[in-house]
């Protein structure tokens, strides 16, 4: 018998051996629990998260005045290039930003505009042909960038989790979800594999997931989306991070089930303190969640600034593109949908001007030699924009 055969047979004897001891639990836990699907739970403010998940974007509420934490995570000029035959993509370009502890941090942008390679360059995981450059990568005080593999494999996972695209290909089919959570705990935690099983068992329970003791058994094939959505956010958060990085959460999941999502991040970030760092394309779900924004185009950063002002007063003429590109429930009649014309330009290719002056309304005829660099927007934000095209700013 081959080694690889006589590990496979341990490994089903052990999940075997695991159902048939949760097997009383679970009958109970099962009796016990209860899913209304008619009602998502989302607290008191469900109705407003699940019209901004709908994106139909409402102009946020009011945020009650809060101190900000200290700074957890200090980015400065991060570039992200990637060597290829056709020439170099320049994928991120200078990108600078801080992380505060226990906030909600947003960053939105169509597909290519570098949403997901910003936080891969900053997990270590951008692997050759790209190249990862940077003036500060500093970390609750720690330098990332050139860290060696086997520093940063201590931070990845355990102090900074991140929750990736799509869980049904993210996550392991061959394995069971309780395996799955158990392995990262077992690597930086130390727990031998009962204890891991068993603190796997209760990260499901906080996630929402019903009869997690029978559950922690089976493989992803038997959730739905949203469930195995939310084993990816158990299994993100089973070391305890200080940074959870999640990479377009809500994606093909429906209205309902996205209003949970977003509500179990905020109530998971209010419970352990930690800061999140919120990736994706849709508005609404920025509007319900985040406490400050990042708008990025072409691997830069176009305007950034609390979460209200970034709705009620843009700075950049693609936020407002964005935002007119949607539809909204607060407006009257049937109101049209404004498309962005054109394409995003080709990052193998040097910008000599403004990266969205192609298909920018407001272009001025120095748009096309001059990059424009961050500058004030009202109190709070920046952006990078020349023009003078919205009076309120």
């Amino acid at each position: 018998m081959s080694r690889k055969k006589r590990r496979r047979d341990r490994q089903q004897k052990k999940v075997e051996k695991r159902k048939k001891k949760a097997q009383t639990s679970s009958r109970s836990s099962r009796r016990q629990a209860v899913v209304d699907v008619s009602t998502p739970s989302v607290g008191d403010k469900g109705g407003a998260d699940l019209e901004n998940a709908r994106g139909a974007s409402k102009l946020p509420s009011k945020p009650t005045k809060k101190t900000r934490g200290p700074v957890i995570l200090k980015v400065r000029n991060l570039r992200t290039d990637f060597h290829t035959p056709n020439g170099v993509v320049h994928a991120v370009q200078g990108m600078s930003f801080d992380l505060h502890k226990g906030e909600i941090l947003g960053i939105v942008g169509e597909s290519g505009s570098g949403k997901s390679v910003t936080n891969l360059s900053l997990m270590g995981l951008i692997r050759k042909p790209g190249v990862v450059t940077a003036d500060t990568l500093e970390f609750d005080g720690q330098f990332l960038q050139n860290l060696p593999d086997a520093q940063m494999r201590k931070i990845r996972g355990k102090r900074i989790a991140m929750i990736f695209q799509d869980p049904m290909t993210s996550l392991n089919p061959f394995l069971t979800v309780g395996d799955q959570i158990a392995e990262s705990l077992e690597l930086h935690e130390n727990m031998s594999t009962e204890q891991a099983i068993k603190k796997a068992t209760s990260l499901l329970e906080d996630v929402g997931i019903p009869d997690p003791a029978g559950r922690v058994h089976q493989y992803p094939h038997e959730f739905s989306g949203g469930m195995r959505q939310r084993v990816m956010i158990a299994m993100a958060l089973a070391c305890d991070p200080e940074i959870l990085i999640a990479d377009e959460p809500t994606t093909a999941l429906d209205v309902t089930i996205q209003a949970q999502i977003l509500e179990l991040l905020k109530r998971l970030r209010d419970q352990r303190g930690m800061a999140v760092i919120l990736i994706t394309h849709d508005l609404g779900v920025v509007a319900g969640s985040c406490d400050r924004v990042i708008v990025m185009y072409a691997g830069r950063i176009a305007e950034q600034n609390e979460t209200r002002p970034i709705f009620k007063n843009p700075g950049h003429p693609y936020t407002a593109a964005l935002l007119k590109s949607i539809p909204r429930i607060d407006s009257s009649g049937k109101g049209e949908l404004h498309p962005i014309e054109g394409m995003p330009p080709d990052l193998s290719k040097t910008l000599v001007g403004c990266p969205f002056e192609p298909r920018c309304e407001h272009r001025e005829a120095s748009c096309k030699t001059t990059i424009p660099q961050l500058q004030a927007h009202g109190s709070t934000g920046l952006k990078a924009c020349d023009v003078a095209w919205n009076k309120k700013g």
